[in-house]
């Protein structure tokens, strides 16, 4: 059970389900001292397997070697983030990509 606490919420994110498999979901109001009839039940299988995209990503040049770079947390987590991971390479020169670990390189 999800509790919501107010009346004037009409949504809710369900956290931490397993992937490819089906869920059904009901939802039921409490009224004073009782609870409600349950809605009729949504069934819904949760086929993403990741979050979706970063978002607003920006980039500002600190100095001739360095970058800052900004963003934005993704529309739908799917379950949370626990970090981000960042490529980069040069465009004009094709080479191994660099890879940047924001758990380990906590610059900001």
């Amino acid at each position: 059970a999800l509790p919501i606490s107010s009346m004037y919420v009409l949504s809710a994110r369900i956290p931490h389900l397993d992937f490819n498999k089906e869920y059904s979901v009901e939802v039921l109001i409490y009224h004073c001292s009782r609870l409600g009839p349950p809605s009729s039940p949504f069934n819904i299988k949760i086929s993403s397997k990741g979050p979706s995209p970063p978002r607003n990503l920006r980039g500002q040049a600190l100095s001739e070697n360095s970058v800052q770079l900004t963003w934005l947390p993704p529309e739908d987590p799917n379950g949370g983030i626990i970090k981000y991971t960042i490529e980069c390479q040069p465009r004009s020169v094709p080479s191994e990509q660099k890879w940047i670990d924001t758990e380990v390189d906590r610059k900001s």
